[in-house]
């Protein structure tokens, strides 16, 4: 058995850890501003301002992946791709990285956002993200 521990929440300070229970060992551990868990369970990233650290619980191997982001928050679409979204001067924006190639797409301006941000991200089921603006209320995105 595996635990999950999340400490901390200030910018690029907050720490996460994977432990193997049985042994009382430490598998993973990194510092992170947001993570995610994949929909399989078996993904972890830990998200920080120009990179992401994936571990993956089945192999016990971790991969660091360079993103430029700002303070975006992401979620796993699918067992293989994130979608990141963010809060820019030019209003919200998303991108996915698809982890097996380690390639993103290019910035994607949500115009149904236009005259508010992104608060938190609900979940995505299919091509749907659900997101809460800053205004509170639930919207649904599309992602291409």
């Amino acid at each position: 058995k595996i635990a999950l521990v999340a400490i901390g929440e200030a910018l690029d300070s907050g720490e996460i850890q994977v432990i193997d229970t049985k042994n009382n060992q430490v598998l993973f551990e990194a510092t992170q501003n947001h993570f995610s868990i994949s929909p399989e369970k078996n993904k972890i990233c830990a998200i920080s301002s120009n990179k992401i650290i994936m571990y993956n619980v089945e192999t016990k191997q971790s991969q660091e992946l360079k993103v430029e982001n700002k303070n975006a928050t992401a979620m796993w679409k699918d067992n293989n791709i994130i979608v990141f979204f963010q809060n820019s001067d030019k209003g919200p924006e998303y991108f996915y990285l698809d982890t097996r190639s380690n390639k993103t797409s290019p910035l994607i301006k949500i115009a149904d956002l236009s005259n508010s941000g992104i608060f938190y991200i609900q979940g995505i089921i299919g091509n749907t993200a659900y997101v809460i603006d800053s205004e509170g209320k639930t919207r649904k995105i599309i992602i291409e």
